[in-house]
């Protein structure tokens, strides 16, 4: 049962839009360790409750609410916090080990960068997923 949930396919998103090695208009699939990496990503990019019409009202996380706010301990304290909520919602994690919150500025533009490490159902293995999370509008999510 705990490797039926590492099993899932789905598509392979890719932030230039193109994957190397796929032929134009291919559409390439992602399972395993990949795909969770990728549910992650996108659960912790998604603005919680954007999926509520399609039936998944617990889908996302809070880190949207961070735009505006400047970096300090209690933004990274709240971005924390947010990861933590997303990730216990994912079935496929069974353990949280660790969640780090620094901060970064380039040029104009301030962001934390957030280093998560988790423990994938069934496996000995730990996953660890390092992305931004910009305070401002100027910059796009999409690492």
């Amino acid at each position: 049962m705990d490797d039926e949930l590492l099993r899932v396919h789905d598509l392979r998103l890719v932030a230039s839009g193109r994957t190397l090695g796929a032929a134009p208009g291919a559409w390439l699939a992602t399972t395993g360790v990949d795909n969770l990496l990728q549910a992650i990503w996108m659960r912790l990019n998604t603005p919680l409750g954007a999926l509520s019409e399609l039936g998944h009202p617990d889908y996302g996380a809070r880190l949207f609410r961070l735009i505006g706010e400047l970096d300090g301990p209690v933004t990274r304290d709240r971005a924390r916090l947010y990861v933590a909520s997303a990730l216990r919602r994912e079935p496929r994690i069974s353990k949280i080990l660790s969640i780090h919150v620094t901060g970064e500025v380039e040029g104009t533009s301030m962001h934390l960068i957030v280093t998560v490490a988790v423990l994938p159902v069934g496996h000995a293995q730990p996953l660890s997923l390092r992305f931004p999370v910009y305070l401002d509008t100027a910059r796009d999510a999409t690492p």
